[in-house]
C-alpha cells in the first residue's frame, strides 16, 4: 500500500475497530452548533436592545424645518369691533364663482337677441339634473358627454342661445366642475379642440389663440344637398373650473375678428 493509502487507512480507522481518541467530528454535528449559536446570539441581541430602549426616557424630535410664514404687506383694516371686512372679488377670485353662475354669462351683444326673450336657456333654476341632460342632447354622440361630464365632476352650467344679424346664430355655454376635478375644464376644452382639429369633414379649418387658455376655431360645414353653404365658428378654453364653449353658425364666413372681441369678454367676466 502506497503511503496515500496508508495514511487515509490510519485516518478512517479499521473496519470495526472504535474510533480513536482524536478522529473528527462528524461534519453535521458542527453546522448544528454553529446555527444553534447563531440564532442564540441573535435572539439575546434582540432582547437585550429592546430592554435598552423601553429604559430609556423618550427623546423630543427636532422642530421641522420650514420657512417663515408669509404675511400680507399691510394689513387689512379693522372695523369697530376688531374684525376684518370679507375680500372683495378682485383679490378673492374664489368669490367669482359663487352664487349663481349664469351671471358670469357674456352679455348680449348689440344687434343680437335672445331666443326665448327675458329667459336664459341654462342656469336660471335648480334642476341641474334637467340641464346637463338638455345640454348633452346637443350633441352628436349624447351618451358619451353625458358619461364624461357625470365622471369629470359637473357641477352646474349656465347658457343662453342667441340670434344675430341676419342668419348669424350663436349658443353660450359655461360648465363648472366641482373642486375636486378643477383640471377637467381644461382636459375637455382640450379634447373638444383636439375634435375639430382632427374632424376631416371639417373644411378651411382655421385655428386662432384667445386669451390665454382659449382657442377660436371656423371652418366650412360640409356641402350638403339642398342646403346652403354654411359656416361655423367656435371659442373652447377654460378658466379656473369653468369651461367655456361658445358656437357661432352663419351662411357666409364668420368674422373672426367678432370672435376674438367675444371671447375676451367672456375670459374676463371669469
Amino acid at each position: 500500500m502506497n503511503l496515500r493509502g496508508r495514511r487515509q487507512r490510519n485516518e478512517e480507522g479499521e473496519p470495526g475497530t472504535p474510533a480513536a481518541p482524536g478522529s473528527r467530528r462528524p461534519r453535521g454535528a458542527t453546522t448544528l452548533l454553529l446555527v444553534a449559536a447563531a440564532v442564540l446570539g441573535l435572539g439575546g441581541g434582540t432582547a437585550y436592545g429592546y430592554h435598552v430602549q423601553a429604559d430609556r426616557h423618550p427623546k423630543p424630535l427636532p422642530p421641522l424645518a420650514q420657512s417663515g410664514l408669509s404675511y400680507p404687506k399691510k394689513a387689512l383694516p379693522a372695523d369697530a369691533k376688531g374684525s376684518r371686512p370679507p375680500l372683495e372679488e378682485n383679490q378673492d377670485h374664489q368669490l367669482v364663482y359663487r352664487g349663481g353662475l349664469d351671471r358670469l354669462l357674456l352679455p348680449l351683444p348689440k344687434g343680437w337677441r335672445q331666443d326665448e326673450e327675458g329667459h336664459k336657456t341654462f342656469g336660471e333654476g335648480f334642476d341641474r339634473s334637467g340641464d346637463l341632460a338638455l345640454n348633452v342632447y346637443d350633441y352628436v354622440y349624447p351618451a358619451e358627454v353625458l358619461e364624461e361630464e357625470l365622471v369629470g365632476g359637473f357641477a352646474r352650467i349656465a347658457g343662453d342661445d342667441w340670434s344675430g344679424p341676419g342668419e348669424l346664430s350663436g349658443q353660450i355655454r359655461l360648465v363648472d366642475y366641482a373642486p375636486r376635478s378643477r383640471a377637467q375644464a381644461r382636459n375637455v376644452a382640450s379634447d373638444r379642440a383636439g375634435g375639430i382639429t382632427m374632424d376631416e369633414t371639417y373644411q378651411d379649418v382655421r385655428t386662432l389663440n384667445g386669451p390665454p387658455g382659449v382657442r377660436i376655431f371656423t371652418w366650412k360645414e360640409p356641402a350638403e344637398a339642398g342646403y346652403a353653404p354654411s359656416w361655423s365658428g367656435r371659442v373652447i378654453g377654460s378658466r379656473g373650473s369653468v369651461l367655456i364653449d361658445l358656437t357661432f353658425w352663419d351662411n357666409k364666413p364668420l368674422d373672426e375678428k367678432l370672435l376674438m372681441g367675444l371671447a375676451k369678454k367672456q375670459w374676463e367676466r371669469l
